[in-house]
């Protein structure tokens, strides 16, 4: 393929829109253009470039929305392909609008992809109460339309829980993290944050967490890969999360070694990989040599009866060699 020449920005905002937008960095365009040609594209754009490009694409199709308009649902899918959770909320709320009236209350699939993904993910100014009465309207037209999980995501991230229990669902939803940057818990106004902190207090953030550890500590709790992948017990009952103590650490070791009752089989190498490096430091440093060494055996246990593959043979290896070295250092410190 021919290189293209990128001296200046208006060359870099043509190589964008063909080339850049919608394929991420790194991916084909290392197989497709030379290094030099993706340094000077580098040298003529930014992240804040390629946001004003995107918007000024948006801009030439939204724009000529306007009330019966038949191009409507065109103009918004053509638009809607430089959409992003930057582009102004006071530039998509009123357009939007026009579109649910004018559909009689039948929306098209298409459009209550735009709405609900726009109330939900579109970053507003926080301190602006015009943005965000706009992201409130957007959220009171959608509602009617979404489904139970996509309403009450709405809600808590516009307007925030109305109760300790709501507040509890949405701090476990957020992997327990007390940092409002998480997957849902991205907090769209000030208003629902302050209705999650009313709830959230420190001591009720501790106590929501021992109660899901005590449950999932439980005989009826299953380890799968669903929930290794999310804030699994092993992580819970660790450092980071508030909630270490001795007797957490007997019920975890009481609980992970029921593991062929407890887990999937394909689970038992991220069980024994978790239980290393996530246990190891906390226990090793507060001279939990005895208790250690029994979560060490049970590792070894879990490796030796997973499945082969190449996880078990890739993170085996990195616990077995962990292992290893907090044994000699153990046996440095007992010496």
């Amino acid at each position: 393929m021919e290189q293209p020449k990128i001296t200046n920005t208006e060359q870099a905002r043509d190589f964008y829109k063909r080339y850049v937008h919608g394929c991420p960095r790194g991916s084909d365009l290392y197989e497709t253009f030379t290094p030099e040609t993706l340094k000077a594209y580098e040298e003529h754009s930014s992240n804040e470039l390629e946001l004003q490009w995107c918007f000024e694409e948006f801009e030439k199709s939204f724009s000529q929305i306007t009330p019966k308009n038949p191009d409507n649902h065109k103009l918004l899918k053509s638009a809607w392909e430089w959409h992003n959770e930057s582009t102004p909320i006071r530039t998509v709320a009123e357009k939007l609008e026009i579109m649910m009236n004018d559909c009689y209350g039948n929306p098209a699939q298409a459009l209550l992809y735009c709405i609900i993904s726009t109330a939900m993910w579109t970053h507003i100014n926080k301190s602006d109460k015009d943005e965000e009465k706009l992201l409130l309207r957007l959220m009171e037209l959608c509602e009617p339309y979404a489904d139970d999980e996509e309403r009450e995501q709405l809600r808590l991230r516009i307007v925030g829980p109305a109760s300790e229990e709501e507040a509890k669902r949405q701090y476990r939803l957020n992997h327990f993290s007390e940092n409002h940057d998480g997957i849902f818990d991205d907090f769209q106004t000030n208003s629902a944050e302050q209705n999650f902190k009313r709830f959230a207090t420190l001591e009720n953030m501790l106590k929501w967490k021992q109660e899901y550890f005590d449950e999932w500590t439980g005989k009826d709790y299953f380890l799968s890969e669903e929930n290794m992948h999310w804030v699994s017990v092993i992580e819970l009952g660790a450092l980071n999360y508030g909630i270490y103590s001795k007797e957490n650490l007997q019920k975890l070791y009481d609980k992970l070694s029921d593991y062929k009752n407890c887990a999937a089989v394909d689970q038992y190498w991220h069980i024994a990989y978790e239980i290393v490096s996530t246990l190891s430091k906390r226990m090793f440093e507060d001279g939990e040599y005895d208790m250690l060494e029994k979560f060490f055996q049970l590792a070894v246990n879990l490796l030796n009866d997973a499945p082969d593959c190449w996880e078990k043979e890739y993170f085996g290896s990195q616990s077995l060699g962990t292992i290893e070295e907090y044994r000699a250092l153990m046996d440095g410190k007992n010496a």
